[in-house]
């Protein structure tokens, strides 16, 4: 049987981000996934998130099912285990047979064919796992809160000194949640337009233009490849775009900076006194990481 091309494509992106430290929020924008249809794009960024959110959850459950160690597994070999464990733990509309078979045949396509039945094996193992979910009230520690939640310890502990033990627990399960696609929209005509082309839009919570995705697929609209063409600085100067796709953190970068040092923490208050324009430069550096990872 043929591979769904999801699982090929969020394999092929996995294995680039594991052996070249490529990007994936890149590698899922790139011409590879151009072929795909809108179910398939959609399947494939939640399989390359998912597995790079919860990896090491999902190498503790390949290691408890399997008897060789994961450092001696071959990276192709690794990296289908994970991709099929994520689903059969986190995705409970994915037939496990479904799951199983084609990572299966992602080794073999790999060159990994010797492995194919012991892959097999560790993964009906884990299918036949139950997943326990977390407790509620749960004297937890920095080791505890990282392996229940897939944080590296070393940040759970800078947390925990900052911000104490239930908030770091609170900032660890947000971490785990799928973000939503916000834009914002300086008309109604350009709202009109995109909900023309099948983008479901409800309104945000952070300022009024602001405007959440809920449906369809706003990188397949007419106004992507116009922003695709623009270089930053006209992305950021040029105000009579009807919309744009920033990280909401760039619309209130400038409104933070001007609020009372007192809400600041420590460790990132200003200055007393901002010099002029401070806020635009401010508002500028984050457009600029935002367009290096969404716009290139």
């Amino acid at each position: 049987m043929p591979i769904a091309p999801a699982r090929a494509a969020a394999f092929d992106i996995l294995l680039r981000v594991d052996q070249q430290g490529s990007y994936a929020s890149e590698l899922l924008h790139s011409g590879r996934l151009e072929s795909l249809s809108q179910n398939d794009r959609a399947l494939t960024t939640e399989l390359v998130m998912g597995v790079l959110r919860w990896r090491s959850r999902l190498d503790e459950a390949i290691a408890a099912a399997s008897d060789r160690p994961l450092a001696k597994l071959d990276p192709e070999v690794l990296t289908a285990l994970r991709l099929a464990a994520y689903q059969l733990q986190h995705l409970t509309r994915v037939p496990a047979h479904a799951a199983i078979n084609d990572s299966v045949e992602l080794m073999k396509r790999a060159h990994k064919r010797s492995a194919a039945p012991f892959g097999n094996a560790v993964l009906r193992k884990i299918a036949a796992t139950k997943i326990e979910p977390p407790p509620e009230s749960h004297d937890w520690t920095a080791a505890s809160l990282a392996a229940e939640f897939a944080h590296p310890q070393w940040l759970v502990e800078r947390w925990m000194a900052e911000y104490g033990i239930e908030r770091t627990q609170l900032i660890c399960h947000h971490d785990l949640q799928i973000p939503n696609v916000a834009i914002r929209v300086d008309n109604p005509a350009a709202e009109q337009e995109l909900e023309a082309e099948g983008v479901k839009l409800d309104r945000g919570a952070l300022l009024a233009s602001a405007r959440i995705v809920t449906g369809g697929e706003i990188t397949r609209t007419r106004a992507l490849p116009e922003t695709r063409a623009c270089s930053f600085w006209m992305r950021l100067l040029n105000w009579w775009r009807r919309w744009s796709v920033p990280v909401r953190a760039c619309w209130t970068a400038a409104p933070l900076l001007e609020a009372r040092r007192r809400h600041w923490p420590r460790a990132i208050r200003p200055p007393k006194s901002l010099p002029p324009n401070c806020t635009r430069i401010a508002l500028s550096c984050c457009a600029n990481a935002c367009a290096q990872r969404t716009f290139r």
